[in-house]
Order: structure tokens, then C-alpha cells, then sequence
């Protein structure tokens, strides 16, 4: 009696990632700061960056998604002879429809990608005198922006692989919104003064077929 040959489970084509790891902007810090203020800036240009995407299988060569990446840093300052303490908090957060052009084997999977949406910016400081919240400012701002990447994957599991992603998203402000307490601004920033988003990213990442 003939026997029946073992059929291949076919993987689907709706996929999810994620990782999360570190994030370094690459824009340079004004030379018009000094001090303390520039030593703050100076460390903030790092943080951590996470991302999720989503991503629907095309054919054998090219896949469509979405890409959601944050970007994170924070800093607490003291000046101790003031008794002032000054607390920021930096997010750039992109989102944005993603093409992949990916090569997919049986054991590994190289991807690349490029995406175009939006990229927006939140910061707030806080000033603490004698730990007490004695002023708050929030600055917001959003502009289009652009993402690109390359990831390589190893497989865990059938539908399970895991790697690592790196990554450069850009994109700057021309201007930002500033809002300290009930009086809001807007602050135009044109040619040297824009403010610069772009960061590189790199971390660990796992892919799961669905």
C-alpha cells in the first residue's frame, strides 16, 4: 500500500514584530549652550527605542505594514547651592505605512525596509525648588518623516524567529509649540535653529507568523 506523502504546513502571510533596545540621535548639539545646560543635552542624545510592525506577506520577495517606533531619554539635574532640581524627559514617536523587500529561507530571513509618515516630538521640563514642582513646560511638535532599516533573523520555531534591527529614522521640526502652565507659544525655528529628530536604532527583535 502506497503511502501518503507528509503535506508542508504553509506559514502565513500576516506577521508581527517587535524589540526594543537602544536609540542614538545623531543630531549636534547647539554650540550656543554652555555648561551644565550642554552637559545635560550632550547625555540625552541617547535613550532606548522600541518599535512594533505588523506586515502582510505579498510574495515571495516583498511584504506591506506598518512600523511604530518610540524613541525615550530623561535626565534629572541638580544645582544644589540653588536647591533646584531640573527634570526633562525627551519621546520621538514615528508611525508610518513600511515596504519590506525580504529574502526568506528555512532557517533565516534578511529584510529591509523603508517607510514615510509621521514623526512627532514631545519634551517637558520640570523645575523642583526646594522639592516642590515650581514650573512645567511642554514642548510638542510633528513633521513628516522618513525610516530605513535592515534586519536579520534566525528561526526559533516554525513561526517564530528572533534577530536584531537597526535602523535610522528622521526628521526635523521647523517649528515647536512650547506651553508652560496657561500661556501656550508657538516658536518658528528656520535654517540652523530647526530641530533635528533623526536617531539610529539598534536592538533585539522577534518575528511571529500568525
Amino acid at each position: 500500500m502506497a503511502q501518503e506523502a507528509p503535506q508542508t504546513q504553509e506559514r502565513s502571510k500576516f506577521s508581527i514584530s517587535a524589540g526594543a533596545g537602544f536609540g542614538f540621535r545623531t543630531a549636534k548639539v547647539s554650540s550656543s549652550l554652555e555648561g551644565q545646560v550642554y552637559k545635560d543635552e550632550k547625555s540625552m542624545l541617547s535613550g532606548i527605542s522600541f518599535f512594533i510592525a505588523p506586515r502582510y506577506q505579498l510574495n515571495n520577495s516583498y511584504s506591506i505594514g506598518v512600523t511604530y517606533r518610540q524613541f525615550s531619554t530623561s535626565k534629572s539635574s541638580n544645582y544644589i547651592p540653588f536647591k533646584l532640581d531640573a527634570n526633562q524627559k525627551r519621546n520621538i514617536y514615528y508611525i508610518g505605512p513600511s515596504l519590506h523587500y525580504h529574502d526568506i529561507q528555512d532557517y533565516a530571513e534578511l529584510n529591509m525596509f523603508m517607510s514615510m509618515g509621521y514623526i512627532g516630538y514631545f519634551g517637558e521640563i520640570e523645575i523642583e525648588i526646594n522639592n516642590e514642582v515650581y514650573r512645567t513646560t511642554k514642548l510638542t511638535g510633528a513633521n513628516l518623516g522618513l525610516e530605513i532599516g535592515i534586519e536579520y533573523l534566525w528561526r526559533i520555531a516554525p513561526n517564530f524567529y528572533a534577530g536584531a534591527s537597526l535602523g535610522y529614522t528622521l526628521g526635523t521640526l521647523s517649528e515647536i509649540k512650547q506651553k508652560t502652565e496657561s500661556e501656550t507659544q508657538t516658536i518658528k525655528l528656520g535654517g540652523d535653529e530647526r530641530e533635528g529628530l533623526q536617531f539610529l536604532n539598534l536592538s533585539p527583535l522577534i518575528r511571529l507568523y500568525l
